[in-house]
Protein backbone atom coordinates (compact mmCIF):
# COMPACT_ATOMS: atom_id res chain seq x y z
CA UNK A 1 0.00 0.00 0.00
CA UNK A 2 1.43 3.43 -0.93
CA UNK A 3 2.43 5.77 1.89
CA UNK A 4 0.11 8.77 2.08
CA UNK A 5 1.36 12.30 2.58
CA UNK A 6 -0.52 15.59 2.61
CA UNK A 7 -1.30 16.21 -1.02
CA UNK A 8 -0.87 12.68 -2.37
CA UNK A 9 1.65 9.87 -1.90
CA UNK A 10 5.30 9.66 -0.95
CA UNK A 11 7.18 9.40 -4.24
CA UNK A 12 10.49 7.61 -4.81
CA UNK A 13 11.96 8.60 -8.20
CA UNK A 14 12.88 5.59 -10.33
CA UNK A 15 13.84 4.77 -13.94
CA UNK A 16 11.11 3.57 -16.27
CA UNK A 17 11.90 2.57 -19.86
CA UNK A 18 15.28 4.31 -19.80
CA UNK A 19 17.66 5.40 -17.04
CA UNK A 20 15.92 8.79 -16.82
CA UNK A 21 14.16 9.52 -13.53
CA UNK A 22 10.37 9.48 -13.34
CA UNK A 23 8.85 11.12 -10.27
CA UNK A 24 5.55 9.22 -10.17
CA UNK A 25 6.78 6.04 -8.45
CA UNK A 26 4.91 5.70 -5.10
CA UNK A 27 6.79 4.27 -2.11
CA UNK A 28 4.99 1.21 -0.68
CA UNK A 29 4.69 0.60 3.06
CA UNK A 30 7.10 -2.05 4.50
CA UNK A 31 8.86 -2.56 1.15
CA UNK A 32 12.50 -1.47 1.20
CA UNK A 33 13.56 0.05 -2.11
CA UNK A 34 16.71 1.46 -3.67
CA UNK A 35 16.60 3.12 -7.07
CA UNK A 36 19.20 4.74 -9.34
CA UNK A 37 18.31 7.10 -12.16
CA UNK A 38 19.66 10.12 -14.05
CA UNK A 39 18.47 13.66 -14.79
CA UNK A 40 19.63 15.75 -17.69
CA UNK A 41 20.14 19.47 -17.19
CA UNK A 42 19.24 21.05 -20.52
CA UNK A 43 19.82 24.69 -19.55
CA UNK A 44 22.06 26.31 -16.95
CA UNK A 45 18.99 27.89 -15.31
CA UNK A 46 17.53 24.43 -14.63
CA UNK A 47 20.21 23.91 -12.04
CA UNK A 48 18.37 26.18 -9.60
CA UNK A 49 14.83 25.89 -10.92
CA UNK A 50 14.47 22.09 -11.19
CA UNK A 51 12.65 20.90 -8.00
CA UNK A 52 14.14 17.39 -8.19
CA UNK A 53 17.60 18.84 -7.49
CA UNK A 54 16.47 20.86 -4.46
CA UNK A 55 16.68 19.42 -0.93
CA UNK A 56 13.42 21.20 0.01
CA UNK A 57 11.51 19.05 -2.47
CA UNK A 58 12.12 15.95 -0.33
CA UNK A 59 11.19 17.52 3.01
CA UNK A 60 8.19 19.79 2.38
CA UNK A 61 5.47 17.28 3.27
CA UNK A 62 4.08 15.35 6.23
CA UNK A 63 3.52 11.58 6.30
CA UNK A 64 0.20 10.22 7.56
CA UNK A 65 0.54 7.57 10.32
CA UNK A 66 -2.04 5.34 8.58
CA UNK A 67 -4.06 5.50 5.35
CA UNK A 68 -7.22 6.66 7.14
CA UNK A 69 -5.52 9.07 9.55
CA UNK A 70 -6.56 12.69 9.84
CA UNK A 71 -4.58 15.16 7.75
CA UNK A 72 -3.71 17.15 10.86
CA UNK A 73 -1.88 14.14 12.35
CA UNK A 74 0.82 14.18 9.68
CA UNK A 75 4.41 13.44 10.77
CA UNK A 76 7.14 15.81 9.51
CA UNK A 77 10.28 14.34 7.99
CA UNK A 78 13.25 14.96 10.29
CA UNK A 79 16.53 15.89 8.64
CA UNK A 80 19.30 13.85 10.28
CA UNK A 81 22.33 14.18 8.00
CA UNK A 82 23.76 16.29 5.16
CA UNK A 83 26.97 15.23 3.47
CA UNK A 84 28.62 17.51 0.93
CA UNK A 85 30.49 15.91 -1.96
CA UNK A 86 32.94 17.95 -4.01
CA UNK A 87 33.74 17.52 -7.69
CA UNK A 88 36.83 15.58 -6.58
CA UNK A 89 34.47 13.23 -4.68
CA UNK A 90 35.70 14.20 -1.21
CA UNK A 91 33.00 14.04 1.48
CA UNK A 92 32.30 16.51 4.30
CA UNK A 93 29.61 15.97 6.95
CA UNK A 94 27.84 19.24 7.67
CA UNK A 95 26.69 20.46 11.07
CA UNK A 96 24.43 23.16 9.68
CA UNK A 97 20.97 21.66 9.05
CA UNK A 98 19.33 24.91 7.95
CA UNK A 99 17.78 23.82 4.65
CA UNK A 100 17.68 27.33 3.21
CA UNK A 101 21.48 27.44 3.33
CA UNK A 102 21.79 24.40 1.09
CA UNK A 103 19.52 25.12 -1.85
CA UNK A 104 21.07 24.83 -5.35
CA UNK A 105 23.17 27.71 -6.64
CA UNK A 106 25.27 28.21 -9.73
CA UNK A 107 28.73 29.63 -10.30
CA UNK A 108 29.54 29.79 -14.04
CA UNK A 109 28.81 26.20 -15.23
CA UNK A 110 29.12 24.55 -11.81
CA UNK A 111 25.90 23.70 -9.99
CA UNK A 112 26.35 23.40 -6.23
CA UNK A 113 24.23 21.78 -3.50
CA UNK A 114 22.56 19.43 -5.97
CA UNK A 115 20.72 16.45 -4.44
CA UNK A 116 22.64 13.30 -5.33
CA UNK A 117 21.30 10.87 -2.72
CA UNK A 118 18.17 10.72 -0.56
CA UNK A 119 17.72 8.06 2.12
CA UNK A 120 14.47 7.81 4.07
CA UNK A 121 14.06 5.71 7.23
CA UNK A 122 10.45 5.09 8.28
CA UNK A 123 9.79 3.84 11.83
CA UNK A 124 6.51 2.10 12.65
CA UNK A 125 4.98 0.49 15.75
CA UNK A 126 3.48 -2.94 16.37
CA UNK A 127 0.06 -1.66 15.25
CA UNK A 128 1.41 -0.84 11.80
CA UNK A 129 1.26 2.94 12.25
CA UNK A 130 4.10 5.20 11.17
CA UNK A 131 5.51 7.08 14.17
CA UNK A 132 8.68 8.68 12.83
CA UNK A 133 10.40 9.54 9.54
CA UNK A 134 13.95 10.72 8.91
CA UNK A 135 15.91 11.73 5.83
CA UNK A 136 19.64 11.87 5.05
CA UNK A 137 21.09 13.64 2.02
CA UNK A 138 24.23 13.74 -0.07
CA UNK A 139 24.60 17.06 -1.89
CA UNK A 140 27.17 17.65 -4.57
CA UNK A 141 28.68 19.98 -7.11
CA UNK A 142 28.50 19.12 -10.81
CA UNK A 143 29.44 20.68 -14.10
CA UNK A 144 26.15 21.24 -15.94
CA UNK A 145 27.89 20.70 -19.28
CA UNK A 146 29.18 17.22 -18.35
CA UNK A 147 26.02 15.22 -18.95
CA UNK A 148 23.14 13.94 -16.77
CA UNK A 149 23.13 13.92 -12.96
CA UNK A 150 23.15 10.46 -11.34
CA UNK A 151 20.81 10.21 -8.32
CA UNK A 152 20.15 7.51 -5.72
CA UNK A 153 16.93 7.14 -3.71
CA UNK A 154 16.41 4.72 -0.83
CA UNK A 155 13.67 3.98 1.67
CA UNK A 156 13.84 1.45 4.52
CA UNK A 157 11.52 0.48 7.37
CA UNK A 158 12.29 -0.39 10.98
CA UNK A 159 9.95 -1.46 13.78
CA UNK A 160 9.96 0.48 17.01
CA UNK A 161 11.41 -1.38 20.03
CA UNK A 162 12.09 -4.47 17.92
CA UNK A 163 14.69 -6.97 19.08
CA UNK A 164 16.91 -8.67 16.51
CA UNK A 165 16.66 -12.44 16.21
CA UNK A 166 20.03 -14.25 16.36
CA UNK A 167 20.91 -16.14 13.20
CA UNK A 168 22.03 -19.73 12.80
CA UNK A 169 24.39 -18.79 9.98
CA UNK A 170 24.98 -16.10 7.40
CA UNK A 171 23.96 -17.43 5.00
CA UNK A 172 24.88 -21.10 5.50
CA UNK A 173 24.19 -23.00 8.71
CA UNK A 174 26.97 -23.19 11.29
CA UNK A 175 27.61 -26.46 13.11
CA UNK A 176 26.11 -26.50 16.59
CA UNK A 177 23.48 -23.81 16.03
CA UNK A 178 19.74 -24.66 16.07
CA UNK A 179 17.78 -25.31 12.90
CA UNK A 180 15.48 -22.44 11.92
CA UNK A 181 11.91 -23.74 11.63
CA UNK A 182 8.33 -22.53 11.58
CA UNK A 183 4.77 -23.09 10.44
CA UNK A 184 3.64 -22.47 6.90
CA UNK A 185 4.22 -21.16 4.35
CA UNK A 186 1.05 -19.12 4.61
CA UNK A 187 -0.24 -17.22 1.58
CA UNK A 188 -0.64 -13.97 3.53
CA UNK A 189 2.04 -13.87 6.24
CA UNK A 190 4.68 -16.32 5.00
CA UNK A 191 6.29 -18.38 7.79
CA UNK A 192 5.17 -18.13 11.42
CA UNK A 193 7.93 -18.62 13.99
CA UNK A 194 8.31 -18.69 17.73
CA UNK A 195 10.77 -16.20 19.20
CA UNK A 196 12.54 -19.01 21.08
CA UNK A 197 15.19 -20.04 18.54
CA UNK A 198 16.08 -23.15 20.58
CA UNK A 199 12.43 -24.23 20.65
CA UNK A 200 11.59 -24.04 16.94
CA UNK A 201 12.55 -27.67 16.16
CA UNK A 202 12.96 -30.03 19.12
CA UNK A 203 12.93 -33.76 19.75
CA UNK A 204 12.46 -35.96 22.81
CA UNK A 205 15.22 -35.74 25.40
CA UNK A 206 16.59 -38.72 27.34
CA UNK A 207 16.62 -38.75 31.12
CA UNK A 208 17.95 -40.99 33.86
CA UNK A 209 14.63 -42.54 34.96
CA UNK A 210 13.76 -43.74 31.39
CA UNK A 211 9.97 -43.61 31.96
CA UNK A 212 8.32 -42.12 28.88
CA UNK A 213 5.28 -40.80 30.75
CA UNK A 214 7.49 -39.00 33.27
CA UNK A 215 9.68 -37.60 30.48
CA UNK A 216 6.81 -36.02 28.57
CA UNK A 217 7.62 -32.38 27.91
CA UNK A 218 11.40 -32.81 28.11
CA UNK A 219 12.74 -31.61 24.75
CA UNK A 220 16.13 -30.81 23.24
CA UNK A 221 16.78 -28.63 20.16
CA UNK A 222 18.00 -30.07 16.88
CA UNK A 223 21.44 -28.57 16.27
CA UNK A 224 22.91 -28.46 12.78
CA UNK A 225 25.49 -31.19 12.15
CA UNK A 226 24.83 -33.04 15.43
CA UNK A 227 23.40 -36.55 15.12
CA UNK A 228 21.60 -37.77 18.21
CA UNK A 229 19.65 -40.71 19.61
CA UNK A 230 17.32 -40.51 22.59
CA UNK A 231 14.81 -42.93 24.03
CA UNK A 232 12.64 -44.11 26.89
CA UNK A 233 10.54 -47.08 27.98
CA UNK A 234 6.75 -47.32 27.90
CA UNK A 235 4.64 -50.05 29.46
CA UNK A 236 1.71 -51.13 27.27
CA UNK A 237 -1.37 -52.76 28.84
CA UNK A 238 -4.80 -53.89 27.70
CA UNK A 239 -6.53 -51.10 29.63
CA UNK A 240 -5.93 -48.58 26.83
CA UNK A 241 -6.83 -49.50 23.26
CA UNK A 242 -4.35 -49.50 20.39
CA UNK A 243 -5.48 -46.25 18.77
CA UNK A 244 -5.12 -44.33 22.02
CA UNK A 245 -1.62 -45.74 22.61
CA UNK A 246 -0.62 -44.73 19.10
CA UNK A 247 -1.86 -41.17 19.64
CA UNK A 248 -0.08 -40.92 23.03
CA UNK A 249 3.25 -42.07 21.57
CA UNK A 250 3.03 -39.78 18.52
CA UNK A 251 2.24 -36.74 20.65
CA UNK A 252 5.16 -37.57 22.92
CA UNK A 253 7.58 -37.93 19.99
CA UNK A 254 6.44 -34.80 18.15
CA UNK A 255 5.91 -32.56 21.15
CA UNK A 256 3.33 -29.78 21.39
CA UNK A 257 4.40 -27.63 18.40
CA UNK A 258 6.29 -29.59 15.78
CA UNK A 259 7.03 -27.28 12.79
CA UNK A 260 6.02 -27.72 9.17
CA UNK A 261 9.02 -26.12 7.43
CA UNK A 262 12.75 -25.64 7.90
CA UNK A 263 14.79 -22.72 6.52
CA UNK A 264 17.25 -23.70 3.81
CA UNK A 265 19.82 -21.20 5.15
CA UNK A 266 20.59 -19.99 8.65
CA UNK A 267 19.48 -16.44 7.81
CA UNK A 268 16.45 -17.13 5.60
CA UNK A 269 13.77 -14.45 6.21
CA UNK A 270 10.20 -15.57 6.86
CA UNK A 271 8.94 -13.58 3.85
CA UNK A 272 10.87 -15.74 1.35
CA UNK A 273 8.56 -18.75 1.35
CA UNK A 274 10.42 -20.37 -1.58
CA UNK A 275 13.58 -20.59 0.53
CA UNK A 276 11.89 -22.83 3.11
CA UNK A 277 11.88 -26.63 2.93
CA UNK A 278 8.65 -28.42 3.79
CA UNK A 279 9.14 -31.36 6.17
CA UNK A 280 8.09 -34.60 4.48
CA UNK A 281 6.26 -37.24 6.52
CA UNK A 282 6.56 -40.99 5.96
CA UNK A 283 5.66 -44.22 7.78
CA UNK A 284 7.69 -47.44 7.86
CA UNK A 285 5.79 -50.62 8.79
CA UNK A 286 7.70 -53.85 9.37
CA UNK A 287 4.66 -56.11 9.64
CA UNK A 288 0.92 -55.65 9.32
CA UNK A 289 -1.28 -56.77 12.22
CA UNK A 290 -4.24 -55.73 14.31
CA UNK A 291 -2.33 -53.28 16.50
CA UNK A 292 0.43 -51.21 14.92
CA UNK A 293 2.15 -48.78 17.28
CA UNK A 294 4.74 -46.12 16.54
CA UNK A 295 8.03 -47.18 18.06
CA UNK A 296 10.47 -44.56 16.81
CA UNK A 297 10.80 -41.23 15.05
CA UNK A 298 13.62 -40.76 12.54
CA UNK A 299 14.44 -37.24 11.38
CA UNK A 300 16.82 -37.09 8.42
CA UNK A 301 18.22 -33.73 7.31
CA UNK A 302 19.92 -33.66 3.91
CA UNK A 303 22.20 -30.74 3.23
CA UNK A 304 24.66 -29.67 0.59
CA UNK A 305 27.64 -27.35 0.23
CA UNK A 306 26.52 -24.28 -1.68
CA UNK A 307 28.66 -21.60 -3.30
CA UNK A 308 32.39 -21.44 -3.94
CA UNK A 309 34.89 -24.16 -3.04
CA UNK A 310 36.89 -21.65 -1.00
CA UNK A 311 34.00 -20.78 1.33
CA UNK A 312 31.12 -23.27 0.89
CA UNK A 313 27.85 -22.58 2.72
CA UNK A 314 25.69 -25.29 4.28
CA UNK A 315 22.23 -25.38 2.71
CA UNK A 316 19.40 -27.72 3.76
CA UNK A 317 17.72 -29.29 0.73
CA UNK A 318 15.41 -31.91 2.26
CA UNK A 319 13.98 -32.88 5.66
CA UNK A 320 12.13 -36.17 6.15
CA UNK A 321 10.32 -37.34 9.28
CA UNK A 322 9.66 -41.09 9.37
CA UNK A 323 7.54 -42.96 11.92
CA UNK A 324 8.65 -46.55 12.35
CA UNK A 325 5.86 -48.83 13.55
CA UNK A 326 5.93 -52.21 15.25
CA UNK A 327 3.30 -54.92 15.56
CA UNK A 328 1.71 -55.71 18.93
CA UNK A 329 -0.35 -58.88 19.30
CA UNK A 330 -3.46 -58.26 21.38
CA UNK A 331 -4.88 -59.08 23.80
CA UNK A 332 -1.72 -58.94 25.89
CA UNK A 333 -1.21 -61.61 28.51
CA UNK A 334 1.04 -59.30 30.53
CA UNK A 335 2.20 -55.72 30.27
CA UNK A 336 4.59 -55.21 27.34
CA UNK A 337 7.46 -52.75 27.46
CA UNK A 338 8.21 -50.76 24.30
CA UNK A 339 11.46 -48.95 23.67
CA UNK A 340 10.45 -45.58 22.21
CA UNK A 341 13.27 -43.77 20.46
CA UNK A 342 14.10 -40.65 18.45
CA UNK A 343 17.05 -40.27 16.12
CA UNK A 344 18.34 -37.29 14.13
CA UNK A 345 20.68 -37.82 11.21
CA UNK A 346 22.43 -35.22 9.05
CA UNK A 347 23.44 -36.41 5.58
CA UNK A 348 25.80 -34.51 3.28
CA UNK A 349 24.49 -34.95 -0.28
CA UNK A 350 26.98 -32.57 -1.90
CA UNK A 351 28.22 -33.64 -5.30
CA UNK A 352 31.99 -33.99 -5.42
CA UNK A 353 33.76 -31.12 -7.10
CA UNK A 354 34.90 -31.87 -10.63
CA UNK A 355 37.80 -30.08 -12.31
CA UNK A 356 36.80 -28.09 -15.33
CA UNK A 357 38.79 -27.96 -18.55
CA UNK A 358 38.31 -25.92 -21.63
CA UNK A 359 37.34 -27.96 -24.62
CA UNK A 360 39.93 -28.39 -27.33
CA UNK A 361 39.47 -26.08 -30.30
CA UNK A 362 38.07 -27.62 -33.44
CA UNK A 363 39.92 -26.96 -36.68
CA UNK A 364 37.61 -25.88 -39.44
CA UNK A 365 40.08 -25.05 -42.20
CA UNK A 366 39.05 -24.94 -45.82
CA UNK A 367 41.67 -24.98 -48.56
CA UNK A 368 41.16 -23.56 -52.03
CA UNK A 369 40.29 -26.21 -54.61
CA UNK A 370 43.58 -25.64 -56.56
CA UNK A 371 45.86 -25.62 -53.48
CA UNK A 372 47.86 -28.72 -54.61
CA UNK A 373 47.97 -27.78 -58.31
CA UNK A 374 49.90 -28.94 -60.36
CA UNK A 375 50.79 -31.95 -58.18
CA UNK A 376 47.30 -33.37 -58.11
Amino acid sequence: MPIKVNGGYLKLPAPLATSACTDNNPAAFLIDQTTHCSRRIHKPTNCTSLPALNIKNYLNFKILPSPNADWNSGIPVLLTSIILRSQKRTLIRLKDFAVNNWTPNQVVNVCRNIVLEVKYVIEYNNKGNIINATAAFVLGAIDSSMGPVQQLFQISFIQNNSVGVPLSGNPGYMVGLPLVAGFGPNATVGIIQTTDRFGQLTVMKSSSHQDCLQMEGLRTPVLFGYNLISGCLMSITNITNCRQWSRIIKNMLLGPNFPQSVASFGNTPVQNAKDWVTIKHATSIIQRCGCELVESLVLEVKWTKYGSLINPQAKIVEVTLTFEETCILKPLKTATTLHISTSVKFTDVSASAQPGYKSKPKLDAKLPYDFFFPFV
